[in-house]
């Protein structure tokens, strides 16, 4: 078991919480009067019981743990940022993600402001609170750098095209069947061509809700390093636990550094039962494999992103997801 010193805890008592998925929001067919033939409108359950490590679970990490380099390079407190555009794949809506990771960049304002908004939804600047990242190959090598980055993933594009700043394509995330959405609004949707403005808007607005759980697929198998001593960034819905991933001011502007985030649980209002915030201090480094590029996410209500560390009691140096 880890051992960890809280120096921030706001409830310590912790009550079940049911999570869901919502898959969509709606807002443009509400504004256009369409009515979804399920009143859920395609809220899912996702599976939290806490998956059964192989007898290689340990010895994987282990030997991933074993290849950091001695010089791997921190990115705490590093700026980044995720453009998010709107696509069809088959009979679904998604969203791809781009972000910056190894692509030479951190996001810089100059560069942000001439980004297509009406193509791409801006989410940045934003800051990381974790020690190291590394993408993971079908051998349990490590990727870093630009150019490993460029080669596992084999999609990276100029944006805006000929500017010379480079995004990399790290995830996709369902949004809805298009056939649905063709339905309701009355419209005939065969590409984004037929797309109108306003439902790519709503389409690309904040798709999740603050504290809800949503299954993100990632194009990659990522390993994340929390180093012992740093601070960890805990929330807990009182089954599992998620540690923040990235801190923003697009909703606050004082989150902009750890000292505010430290003192985050005194800025949460909103915090469902059950919910809590805390600072933790680990002994011993902790690692997070996630494996086939899920992983799962929860945002509060400043927009700042948590993936999860672990689920039950039993916390371990290491977590395989």
């Amino acid at each position: 078991m880890v051992k960890s010193k809280t120096i921030l805890f706001e409830d310590n008592k912790l009550l079940p919480f049911r999570m869901i998925l919502v898959t969509s929001i709606f807002t443009f067919l509400v504004a256009c009067g369409g009515e979804s033939k399920d009143d859920s409108i395609a809220e899912n359950d996702v599976n939290t019981d806490i998956q059964e490590l192989s007898v290689e679970g340990p010895d994987m990490v282990a030997e991933l743990a074993s290849k950091i380099p001695s010089d791997a390079e921190v990115i705490r407190g590093q700026r980044n940022c995720e453009l998010f555009e709107l696509d069809i794949q088959g009979d679904l809506f998604v969203i791809n993600v781009w972000n910056n990771v190894g692509q030479g960049h951190q996001c810089p304002d100059n560069w942000l402001a001439t980004v297509d908004t009406n193509t791409y939804r801006v989410d940045g600047p934003r800051w990381r609170p974790i020690d190291h990242i590394f993408n993971v190959d079908e051998s349990l090598n490590l990727i870093n750098g630009e150019g490993s980055q460029t080669t596992m993933s084999g999609a990276v594009r100029e944006i805006p095209e000929d500017s010379g700043t480079t995004m990399l394509l790290a995830a996709t995330v369902e949004v809805a069947p298009v056939s649905m959405v063709s339905e309701n609004i009355g419209i005939n949707i065969d590409s984004m061509d037929d797309v109108p403005s306003a439902l790519r808007s709503a389409l690309l607005g904040d798709q999740t809700e603050s504290y809800s759980l949503v299954e993100v697929n990632r194009l990659f198998d990522t390993f994340w390093v929390h180093l012992a001593g740093q601070p960890v960034y805990v929330l807990s819905d009182g089954t599992c636990d998620y540690a923040m991933k990235y801190y923003t001011s697009s909703l606050n502007s004082a989150i902009n550094s750890e000292d505010v985030v430290s003192g985050l649980g005194f800025l949460l209002q909103g915090l469902p039962d059950g919910f809590s915030f805390e600072v933790r201090l680990f002994e011993d480094n902790v690692y997070v494999l996630d494996r086939d590029g899920k992983q799962y996410v929860i945002n509060d209500e400043f927009a700042n992103s948590y993936d999860r560390l672990w689920c039950g009691e039993a916390q371990v140096p290491y977590s395989v997801l």
